[in-house]
């Protein structure tokens, strides 16, 4: 089983650092079936910070830039059959990790680590006091299941990051190289969120880049910018290893769509004369209340998740599984967005018929 550990650390501020540590098999299915352990050391050998669970990804924080060896640690699941556990044998079962006290078969009755009657008999629980079980445990040779990486080394900066993403106006960005000193230009990777597909992909030596998502033909929508910073000329360039992802959530037209609704409600409120109170304005009014209630009711819960996802990935500019889970659940929401304001023509006052099939319904 190959196994290689990659290390992507991003400054969170200038006294926080946060290294995402991560890991590539060869074949993927194998993750399910183990837990992981990270030690992150200081320059003395003494564990900075850890991390136990069932992710093979893992944001782990640490106090100060400098640098720091990764241990790394994949635990085998515990299987309840004939195997044999050796003393000191460790497994992962139920999201912690346990050390076997004892020689005893699987099957033993009870004994499952964490959850059988008599398990505290056949096992201790393993916290980040117990690196040096974990060490041990390996240092008996590779007879036994698992796998360890230690002894990597990754220096961090306590400066910020090396590119930024802003908006300039609707669907118009700006990427500015801030590391000119290291960086001759950019290679920009555009991804549309919702598809995976490559936009655009965009090579500059300019220090500032704008990008217009509607000249590209995307408007609404998620949208990943991948950064990476090259040495040498457009023509012939050199990537370097500091790559960046930002995600871009580009709304301008649910804003757009909720002031028009309430502009139309409030207009009598200003200006008694802007509209008539025939019983067909009356009624039309009423029509755009239960609208726009149906937006700002999807667009608050839309709103309310990014302002959770950019909170927890403060200053992290890389993607992992977990954050693609949380802005999927993002863009579902955006995607029911997109079929009231669109389809189903709040803002235009257009409603879209169905037509026949499974599945379709009037707006």
């Amino acid at each position: 089983m190959a196994l290689t550990v990659k290390i992507n650390a991003v400054a969170f501020n200038e006294s926080t650092i946060q290294v995402k540590v991560y890991d590539a098999y060869t074949s993927p299915t194998v993750r399910a079936d183990y837990g992981f352990a990270w030690f992150v050391l200081d320059s003395l050998g003494n564990t900075e910070v850890c991390d136990l669970e069932d992710s093979d990804d893992a944001y782990i924080m640490v106090s100060a830039a400098g640098t720091y060896d990764i241990e790394f640690y994949a635990i085998a699941q515990w299987v309840g059959d004939a195997y044999s556990y050796l003393i000191n044998h460790i497994i992962f079962n139920e999201g912690s990790f346990y050390s076997s006290k004892q020689t005893h078969p699987g099957d033993t009755a009870d004994s499952e680590p964490g959850v059988g009657a008599s398990w505290t008999s056949y096992w201790n629980l393993l916290e980040c006091a117990s690196r040096a079980k974990f060490n041990d445990y390996y240092a008996v040779g590779t007879t036994r299941a698992g796998i360890q990486s230690s002894g990597v080394s990754v220096t961090l900066r306590s400066a910020g990051q090396d590119y930024s993403v802003t908006m300039a106006t609707c669907y118009n960005y700006t990427v500015t190289n801030l590391n000119t000193t290291e960086y001759d230009g950019l290679r920009i990777r555009i991804y549309n969120f919702a598809t995976g597909t490559l936009i655009t992909t965009i090579l500059t030596d300019d220090v500032a880049t704008s990008v217009n998502l509607e000249a590209l033909g995307y408007t609404e929508g998620i949208y990943i910018f991948d950064i990476t910073g090259f040495s040498g000329t457009v023509a012939s360039y050199s990537l370097s290893k500091d790559q960046e992802q930002y995600v871009v959530y580009e709304l301008c037209s649910f804003h757009a769509c909720a002031k028009t609704l309430i502009n139309s409600i409030l207009c009598r409120e200003i200006n008694t004369c802007c509209e008539p109170c025939d019983t067909a304005t009356l009624k039309l009014q009423e029509t755009r209340r239960v609208e726009l209630n149906k937006l700002l009711g999807l667009y608050m819960t839309m709103m309310a998740y990014i302002n959770m996802e950019q909170v927890e990935y403060f200053g992290i500019f890389a993607m992992d599984k977990d954050r693609e889970v949380y802005i999927s659940r993002i863009n579902d929401v955006l995607t029911m967005l997109s079929t009231i304001t669109v389809r189903c023509g709040v803002c235009t006052e257009t409603s879209v018929k169905s037509t026949s099939g499974t599945g379709c319904s009037n707006c």
